[in-house]
């Protein structure tokens, strides 16, 4: 059976709160039932969360930290490559004879 929608447990619920004021009153003094009957607030129970303001706050200071980490990799990679092609162009060294398959 599917599960029922946030409009029908609302509607559910007026059904409930209609017949327990029908079956309150005595039949003889029934009035005219209101068109709408505001519904009581619902409290619900939320586990202890921080605020969300707080929660955006460290996630951008995550991806702060791991975006400077990897920036920081990448310029250290193209920096030896960098030099490691200068000393090549410069006859410092030479590659071929570093790497053998």
């Amino acid at each position: 059976m599917p599960k029922k929608t946030k409009k029908q447990k609302i509607e559910a619920q007026r059904h409930r709160l209609q017949k327990k004021q029908e079956v309150i009153r005595p039949t003889s003094v029934q009035t005219e039932p209101k068109e709408s009957t505001p519904l009581p607030a619902v409290q619900k129970k939320h586990p202890e969360t921080k605020p969300v303001f707080l929660q955006e706050e460290q996630n951008t200071a995550y991806f702060r930290n791991d975006l400077l980490k990897s920036l920081m990799i990448t310029m250290i990679i193209v920096c030896v490559q960098v030099a490691l092609y200068v000393a090549q162009i410069s006859g410092a060294i030479d590659i071929t004879n570093l790497i053998t398959f």
